[in-house]
């Protein structure tokens, strides 16, 4: 189901063509959440370090991350950490689960998902907390 779910991105094709495969968001950090209530969305910026091949020097970018029509938002927020990052179609709405991690974990039950790809250069990975913003 991930495939398919990056696939329908703005930036999907371009993730996947830059790393070889679509994101798997192991280990990355998450350095903004932003939720909008009066507009039913929330907006993620995560910040993700991968090798695409064997031998290949790591690429580093920033991937923001956006769901609307938010049906569920149980999130724990205990850093910044993401151990990963999964999908499962619910009925017409997208589940999203963050496994269980000493960072963020828990789950989004939105309408919609949407990945757009922010920088693709060499990005400090080295946030330490994450800003929430909620309005």
């Amino acid at each position: 189901m991930d495939d398919a779910v990056w696939v329908d991105t703005t930036d999907g094709g371009l993730l996947r063509q830059l790393f070889g495969f679509y994101p798997t968001l192991h280990d990355a950090r998450m350095v903004r959440l932003e939720l909008n209530r009066k507009a039913d969305v929330l907006t993620a910026m995560i910040e993700y370090d991968d090798q695409p091949e064997e031998g290949d020097s790591h690429l580093r970018v920033q991937i923001e991350l956006e769901w609307k029509g938010i049906r569920v938002l149980n999130l724990d927020i205990g850093g910044t950490e993401l151990m990963s990052m999964d999908f499962e179609k619910k009925g017409e709405d997208l589940e999203t689960r963050f496994e269980f991690s000493s960072g963020v974990q828990g789950t989004i039950l939105a309408a919609e998902f949407e990945a757009r790809l922010v920088q693709s250069h060499t990005l400090p990975l080295d946030a330490e907390s994450v800003k929430l913003i909620v309005y």
